[in-house]
């Protein structure tokens, strides 16, 4: 019967295409086997691989024989290598790593193997976790394809849990942001996909990070990024990451994160908030993308928008530094406006006809006064700013415009 053991790993130095001289020893700074510790002599049914130190040349051999001497050795059944199959000649230097495997037909050998700071010698291809780098119970779990070490997840030992990355780009669940206290924001449990679509970012349960102080790690810990403070009346914006290999969250007024704590390797923007004029956190609630005040700020009040067919800028109360979809309450009217007039709301940068009118009112005479509300959605430029255009014969109408909320797709649709 064709034979394998676990953990067998032996070093040689054998050249050409004869029997393997095995050294007797594994590998240094490892815990492997040797052949003569798993087999008895003259096993003849043992199955193993031979690989060179680069990885560059492999051989597969089934029905080996061990023979006990000095040295032991190992004869050759190839019946799969880099040589079309045949026996590898060995050169001088090629430093081989010999050791077993089930008998299976794969034409490349895939293993997962034990902790490290280094990848094990032994692996041609596969998984491996890495303790280097990361804090402490976390592993990086990555994958070695013959060339690169890619990560492909995290391994917390102490929870049991295991983080693989390879999301949809762009993919946000959960982790949704609320306002916790006048000082903190609280972050729900979620995973979603880093700002570079590369690693995956999850929060096993829910967190909150304080606006009281440098960027802590854990939850009820202060969160302001590297030289970030919290002041009056400024926008903020909150990321999702990895610190040290850990779910965690912080707060920074850049909204590509550029002042993120040194512990962060990856983040994702997933919200943001405003402060009042006591550095206080205004009060909103979070559903999915649609961001609400809970008591909606009058941003524009009795604005003439003075000559006919100006186009005016209004700053609203949403995100500072993201465009996203404004919501609010508009009113429009006129004073002593003859004939008709209305009023289009639209994204800076577009022209007239693309934005959806707000109102429209026909007077019948001098002196007359013309009223209109609706409610509106529009999207904004970087700097929090809609433009409201007037179609008038008069220059005097007027807008007053109410932020209810606003909707923040945070990466996910590119």
């Amino acid at each position: 019967m064709t034979s394998y053991k676990d953990w067998v790993v032996e070093t040689s130095s054998t050249t050409g295409t004869g029997a393997y001289s095995l050294s007797g020893s594994a590998p240094a700074g490892t815990s492997y086997f040797t052949f003569r510790q798993r087999y008895a002599n003259g096993e003849d049914e043992v199955v193993y691989w031979v690989v060179n130190a680069n990885r560059t040349r492999w051989e597969k051999n089934r029905f080996g024989t061990l023979t006990y001497g000095t040295p032991d050795t190992l004869s050759r059944n190839v019946v799969e290598s880099t040589n079309g199959d045949a026996p590898v000649s060995w050169v001088g230097g090629d430093s081989l790593l010999i050791y077993c495997v089930p008998d299976s037909d794969q034409a490349e050998f895939s293993i997962s193997m034990g902790l490290g700071t280094t990848r094990p010698d032994v692996l041609k291809y596969g998984q491996w976790a890495d303790e280097d780098g990361l804090a402490s119970d976390f592993d990086q779990l990555k994958h070695y394809d013959g060339t690169s070490d890619d990560v492909v997840g995290v391994v917390n030992r102490t929870a049991h849990q295991a983080t693989i990355y390879g999301l949809p780009p762009g993919y946000l669940y959960g982790l949704t942001v609320s306002r916790s206290s006048a000082t903190a924001i609280g972050i729900a449990a979620g995973t979603a996909m880093d700002s570079t679509n590369v690693v995956g970012i999850r929060i096993g349960s829910a967190i909150t990070k304080s606006t009281a102080g440098s960027w802590v790690t854990g939850s009820a810990q202060n969160g302001m990024a590297d030289g970030v403070t919290i002041g009056n009346n400024t926008w903020y914006h909150v990321f999702a990451g990895l610190a040290d290999g850990v779910g965690d969250a912080f707060i920074d007024t850049s909204v590509s994160a550029a002042n993120a704590p040194s512990e962060f390797s990856h983040f994702r923007r997933i919200g943001s908030f405003k402060t009042d004029g006591s550095a206080q956190i205004i009060a909103f609630t979070q559903t999915g993308d649609l961001f609400q005040w809970t008591t909606a700020p009058l941003d524009q009040n009795t604005v003439n928008l003075g000559s006919v067919g100006g186009s005016n800028n209004l700053t609203m109360s949403v995100p500072l530094g993201v465009a996203v979809r404004w919501q609010g309450a508009a009113q429009g009217f006129s004073a002593g406006t003859a004939g008709g007039w209305s009023l289009h709301l639209k994204t800076p940068g577009t022209t007239f006809g693309g934005g959806a009118m707000l109102a429209g009112f026909s007077a019948g005479g001098a002196g007359d006064n013309g009223q209109m509300a609706c409610f509106a959605e529009v999207l904004t430029n970087t700097s929090s700013q809609i433009v409201v255009v007037s179609a008038a014969a008069t220059s005097n109408v007027f807008i007053t415009a109410t932020t209810i909320g606003w909707i923040d797709s945070r990466g996910q649709d590119g």
